[in-house]
């Protein structure tokens, strides 16, 4: 499913080659926890492909992300009440 060959931190994250906290995956997005947290609950959303620019982030992958981050931010707002999400 990866559309990419470059060996990126997050595409290792995304294969499984890095060790993470997976809280969200869909077939564009994968989410995780990050791992030097300065706010409870942090997340990380990356798209399911590598570019070196965001700006180059192609749809669909674009668009999945800020669906994930709607998703993650209610669950997000249940789970930890902050002030702000």
């Amino acid at each position: 499913m990866f559309t990419t060959t470059m060996d990126t931190l997050f595409m290792k994250i995304i294969r499984g080659e890095i060790p993470s906290y997976m809280v969200y995956e869909d077939e564009h997005t994968f989410a995780f926890l990050d791992l030097n947290q300065c706010i409870e609950g942090r997340i990380l959303i990356v798209p399911k492909i590598a570019v070196d620019r965001f700006y180059d982030l192609e749809e669909p992958y674009y668009t999945a992300i800020f669906q994930t981050a709607k998703k993650l931010a209610h669950a997000l707002q249940l789970a930890f009440n902050p002030v702000r999400v």
